[in-house]
């Protein structure tokens, strides 16, 4: 007899599929980023930099454009000056 509930499954022990990590960047082109300069404070510039690119709600997920990228982190550099 048909309680006339339907139930199904979902397996939920599927593996998802690997996600492979391509940098975007690299940072160390970057005047901002160049150790050369001071390295003492580049830990603070990188956290500068992360709190600009939050607060204009750009993520370098999506900044796959590496002009895009570069123009926001000179925009950055000369804020900080």
């Amino acid at each position: 007899m048909d309680s006339g509930t339907s139930s199904s499954t979902t397996s939920s022990s599927q593996a998802s599929p690997a996600v492979t990590f391509v940098p975007l960047l690299d940072v160390a082109s970057l005047s901002l980023f160049n150790p050369k300069e001071d390295p003492n404070t580049l830990a603070i510039r990188w956290k500068l930099c992360c709190k600009f690119l939050e607060k204009t709600n750009a993520t370098l997920k999506g900044l796959q454009d590496l002009a895009r990228v570069k123009e926001a982190v000179n925009m950055q550099v000369k804020a900080m000056d």
